[in-house]
Order: C-alpha cells, then sequence, then structure tokens
C-alpha cells in the first residue's frame, strides 16, 4: 500500500441526514459535498434544513473517523511487518 498520506487523500465518507433529504460527503483532501432533495426548499424551514445538514455531517464525521482509524491502524500493522 502507498503512503498514509495517499491513503487520507483517497478517503471519501458519506452521511445521509435523518429524513433522507440531505446527503453530505467528506474526503481526505478537506472537500465536503452536499446534495439537497430537488423539493427541499419547499419542505424545510431554515432551522428544519439546518438540522438535517448537522446530523447529515455528524454521520458523515462519525465515518470518516472511522476510515482514519481503520487507515492508521493499517500503516501501524505494515511498519510492525517491515
Amino acid at each position: 500500500m502507498g503512503s498514509i498520506a495517499d491513503t487520507y487523500d483517497a478517503m471519501r465518507a458519506v452521511g445521509r441526514s435523518p429524513d433522507r433529504s440531505v446527503t453530505l460527503t467528506l474526503t481526505g483532501p478537506g472537500q465536503v459535498e452536499v446534495e439537497l432533495d430537488p423539493d427541499v426548499r419547499f419542505t424545510h424551514t431554515e432551522a428544519q434544513l439546518a438540522r438535517q445538514i448537522a446530523g447529515a455531517a455528524r454521520i458523515a464525521i462519525a465515518a470518516f473517523q472511522q476510515e482514519q482509524a481503520r487507515a492508521i491502524a493499517q500503516a501501524v500493522e505494515e511498519a510492525r511487518a517491515a
């Protein structure tokens, strides 16, 4: 496998809001993509949308942190084997 930096750059984590109206994707290089249901402007107030975005972000961050932990564990294992 390549360096841990290469692994981080390739990482991607997705979170969906509780009501499925927001999808938030985090990538290793620090990019964030937010996709909204096409009808969200008619179905959510500003406060409701903020809660859905925050929920999707929490899920995506947790998934990204799990990916980071796996990448670190793998790098440590590879270093021990070398």
